[in-house]
């Protein structure tokens, strides 16, 4: 997983796997729901 840079309130991350694996995405509530967290699964 790479940073690739953030504009405007939007940040950019790049995930790198060494096969084509089901994955999927969703989003969390944080502690006291302020904050949002992205969550990545991926299957292997």
């Amino acid at each position: 997983m790479r940073f690739a840079g953030s504009f405007e309130g939007l940040s950019t991350f790049a995930v790198g796997v060494r096969a084509m694996l089901p994955f999927r995405v969703f989003t969390q509530a944080g502690p006291r729901d302020q904050v949002r967290r992205v969550v990545v699964d991926l299957a292997h």
